[in-house]
């Protein structure tokens, strides 16, 4: 035992307490990336990363800041029959009569909230044609529906006529007493139809109950949504052979006892479902047979250099750069020597091209950037932000919480910056050209709607990145600012809202033309087969313009990917007489790829002409962006 020291037993009763230890509040650590000079001028989160809001100037966000209160939910109550009725017949349901509003009725009166929410799912969200059947029965009931919402909310909805109200409506009447036992959270998973009578369906189908018990011994039982998960429900419905039928029970000898296994039950269906959401990916990787192997081929060029693509049905992939090859043997024992490698880096890039949206809103783990540390290691801080780029303003979505953790405000910060660093020195402009002569805005998180990953909005000049998949579109959507950038500088006198950017401007087509030599060699060919044989060569010449398949295989030769092509002639030269084929193959002498502008003109490529019209000095920091970008699209 340790022993005390004799000063530790000296007691003074009559000295004043001593003051009480003030618990010392938990320091927040201290990102690296900032100086204790810093520290003060801002707040920081948990993680120690910077409180970041919106910087610049105001980007004109009337979305933004919006959200939805309970007066806003409610004010529907307010508005008279008539005006109601106007609004059911030009506006979606939801926004008249949102289903958020029922289920905060159903707190204080949950008879009447699943009453009115098995109606609202029977009108669906779909409004029928107008002046039909369908859309009187649709007003009315919804009408209806309204009032009685109205009634309930505002307490004037006496108990005694509270069940014939709700009788009243005869397609929901049997099912909204099960629906009011369950949490209104549970609610989009059930309808009306989901509750069956139980032993109507063992009456006439032989079933029975899967643990053997008598259907008297429920007060309260009926069936639920088919699962894809059967083996998280206890009870569940058999034949007569004792085999397992698809319907799902929920039962209990008191209303508290089914209260409770209905909601225990929904839980566990919930939780599935998030997991399976959290993990989609799970059931792909569990099969063990492709439907459709993986063809393995090349491509070459005149040069002996091949690159290897992978199909699966009519999903392609390129999955090697160029590499030279003495001879097609060559090529074809490196393809079957990597096989397995091959198809590999193929099935990675069909999961990794065929993930949706709701895929990347699971959680799915980003990819890290590869490249130069600009930051040095640094969180980009709002004035470095500007420092660096000097956008017109930035700003985050309500809904992107604090922090440097993936899809967080920080970590977008910090990515959006490196990349619009890559963006810079790939196309060799300043990092301030980026910002467009810092007119361009950039939202992270804030503008979104439908299922788009980024948008550019023309009215405003504003960049927007959502939140869940944003970060892959950021040199998409820039290009997009760039044309119309380009558009609004360079034509100020048109202001056709339909043509906002320049590549709309371009009147002209890529055409593919025969050389006179092909030509000739051609009717040469085709004298032997054809009478008529001087109209062969327009007859190819269209053929390659006019389809598709000709048309590409054109280009690629003379962009030098194949290094020949081939076209069939199908020829019937009368009527009472055979079709005639021939087979005529080209290379990249053979033809010639033009520009043609209005009229048919053929003239210089378009990007070839802003060159001459446009001087290199006036827009040193654009140009080669520009030269890019109009190249492409021409």
């Amino acid at each position: 035992m340790a022993r005390l020291l004799p000063e530790q037993l000296e007691f003074d009763f009559f000295a004043p307490p001593a003051p009480e230890q003030v618990k010392k509040p938990e320091k927040i650590a201290v990102s690296a990336a900032f100086k204790d000079a810093d520290i003060l001028k801002f707040q920081l989160n948990k993680d120690g990363s910077r409180k970041l809001e919106d910087f610049g100037e105001d980007l004109n966000n009337t979305r933004k800041g919006r959200s939805r209160t309970n007066s806003d939910i409610d004010r529907f109550l307010e508005l008279p029959e008539s005006d109601l009725q106007k609004r059911l017949g030009s506006e979606p349901l939801e926004k008249v009569w949102p289903k958020a509003a029922i289920q905060a009725l159903a707190k204080d009166n949950p008879e009447a909230g699943a009453c009115l929410w098995l109606v609202r799912q029977q009108l669906g969200d779909v409004r029928p044609r107008q002046n039909s059947i369908k859309y009187r029965k649709y007003i009315a009931t919804a009408l209806a529906a309204i009032d009685l919402h109205r009634q309930a909310a505002i307490g004037e909805l006496a108990p005694e006529v509270q069940t014939a109200a709700f009788d009243s409506f005869y397609a929901v009447r049997d099912n909204y007493k099960y629906l009011s036992a369950i949490d209104p959270k549970y609610w989009p998973m059930l309808g009306h139809h989901y509750f069956k009578d139980v032993a109507d369906i063992c009456k006439y189908n032989d079933y029975r109950l899967s643990n053997d018990r008598q259907l008297n011994e429920y007060a309260y039982l009926t069936t639920l949504p088919y699962s894809q998960h059967p083996e998280i429900y206890d009870l569940y419905l058999v034949n007569s052979r004792g085999s397992r039928v698809p319907y799902n029970l929920v039962g209990g000898k008191t209303w508290e006892e089914f209260k409770e296994n209905i909601n225990r039950q929904l839980e566990k269906e919930h939780l599935t479902r998030k997991k399976e959401e959290e993990n989609p990916q799970k059931t792909a990787a569990s099969r063990t047979t492709e439907s459709k192997p993986i063809e393995l081929f090349g491509r070459a060029n005149r040069k002996s250099e091949y690159e290897v693509y992978g199909k699966q049905g009519s999903i392609e992939f390129q999955l090697t750069d160029k590499a030279h090859f003495e001879s097609k043997d060559d090529f074809w024992k490196y393809v079957s020597g990597h096989k397995q490698e091959l198809e590999n880096r193929y099935r990675e890039l069909k999961e990794e091209f065929s993930r949706s949206e709701k895929d990347w809103r699971s959680g799915n783990p980003i990819r890290d950037r590869v490249g130069p540390d600009y930051r040095q290691g640094k969180d980009a801080t709002p004035e470095m932000f500007q420092d660096t780029f000097g956008f017109r303003g930035v700003e985050f979505g309500n809904w992107v919480k604090q922090g440097k953790n993936g899809r967080e405000r920080q970590w977008m910060l910090n990515n959006a910056y490196d990349s619009l660093m890559d963006l810079s020195k790939i196309l060799d402009i300043p990092p301030k050209a980026v910002a467009l002569d810092g007119d361009l805005g950039l939202a992270f998180g804030s503008r979104g709607h439908g299922a788009a990953s980024a948008h550019y909005e023309v009215a405003n000049r504003v960049i927007n990145l959502t939140k869940t998949k944003g970060y892959s579109s950021l040199a998409h959507e820039w290009f997009h600012a760039l044309d119309h950038y380009l558009m609004r500088t360079n034509y100020k006198e048109i202001q056709d809202p339909e043509r906002r950017y320049l590549s709309q401007q371009v009147d002209s087509s890529i055409t593919v033309q025969l050389t006179e030599d092909a030509k000739r060699d051609i009717f040469k060919r085709a004298e032997s087969v054809y009478r008529s044989a001087k109209w062969i060569p327009a007859q190819v010449e269209y053929l390659i313009k006019n389809d598709s398949k000709n048309f590409d295989a054109a280009i690629k030769c003379a962009q030098g990917d194949t290094d020949s092509f081939s076209i069939e002639v199908n020829y019937q030269e009368r009527s009472n007489s055979a079709n005639k084929k021939m087979m005529f193959e080209f290379t990249r002498k053979d033809i010639n790829v033009k520009e043609v502008g209005q009229n048919n003109v053929i003239r210089f490529p378009l990007h070839d002409a802003w060159a001459e019209s446009h001087p290199r000095q006036r827009y040193a920091q654009t140009y080669d962006a520009q030269e890019r970008l109009l190249a492409f699209q021409s």
